[in-house]
């Protein structure tokens, strides 16, 4: 298999009730791209020479063209808690999440929307994870009274 890690991801130091953390807000490619099979998420990120703990996923992180068909496994660590809005729409060839957390996640607004081969969400650790209402649209997930219907 072919995996990624946190060379592949940029960020920025955020700080969320007086601690710093990290949000993730760019993925990238070398010029030769990358041929994914499982993307891992980081736990955690150096940003200027120290590391941080990935809090958050920001908007259309994935948004990279060479990636828009490659990634067919996500991996999201123990360490995030918010999935930004439209954080991983519009990758078509996604077919499986792997949820981690040991805190609660929340989901924003079409945060897998456009994952047209989604079909399975799995909750690893069994922590809530709440997404929005509109988080999966275009997948084959379904979100009811607010909770998605695990594999």
């Amino acid at each position: 298999n072919s995996y990624v890690w946190a060379k592949y991801f940029k960020g920025n130091v955020i700080t969320v009730d007086g601690e710093e953390y990290a949000e993730l807000a760019t993925f990238y490619t070398d010029d030769a791209g990358l041929n994914l099979s499982d993307v891992f998420i980081p736990n955690n990120i150096t940003i200027e020479g120290t590391s941080y703990q990935v809090y958050r996923i920001t908007n259309g992180i994935f948004a990279d063209a060479t990636l828009k068909n490659l990634p067919v496994v996500i991996h999201v660590p123990s360490s995030v808690r918010e999935i930004d809005d439209a954080a991983f729409a519009g990758l078509p060839n996604l077919e499986t999440v792997y949820f981690a957390n040991e805190n609660p996640c929340t989901l924003g607004e079409f945060a897998f929307a456009g994952c047209s081969n989604l079909k399975y969400v799995y909750n690893v650790m069994g922590v809530g994870v709440t997404p929005d209402a509109t988080s999966f649209v275009g997948t084959k997930i379904t979100v009811t009274d607010g909770q998605i219907q695990f594999a």
